[in-house]
């Protein structure tokens, strides 16, 4: 049975998305909005490990590091323990800033 997703692991691994996102300028997997990497964790709009495939039905993928991705904890609570789609990487985000007329 795979390790809980917990305690200092856990943390370490959310230090590694944040820390790639950074670098990256990595938008939120889910909504495509930017992140703010220096809100905490808990704040609904911080940064938490987003599991591209589910932990809850994939539970040998939790500790793939490959398979994390920042996401806004409140788009993370809300996607809830489904799968990303395969194509969610090269799915087009929506832009941010000030609406147009447009929209």
């Amino acid at each position: 049975m795979p390790r809980q997703w917990n305690g200092h692991a856990a943390e370490q691994a959310l230090a590694t998305v944040k820390r790639r996102g950074r670098a990256q300028h990595l938008p939120c997997c889910i909504c495509g909005r930017v992140i703010d990497y220096d809100l905490p964790g808990t704040d609904p709009m911080g940064c938490t490990v987003q599991h591209t495939k589910s932990r809850k039905r994939h539970p040998e993928l939790t500790w793939v590091s490959s398979l994390w991705q920042p996401a806004h904890r409140s788009c993370n609570r809300a996607w809830g323990d489904r799968d990303m789609p395969d194509d969610w990487a090269t799915r087009p985000t929506p832009t941010t800033g000030n609406p147009t007329s447009g929209w």
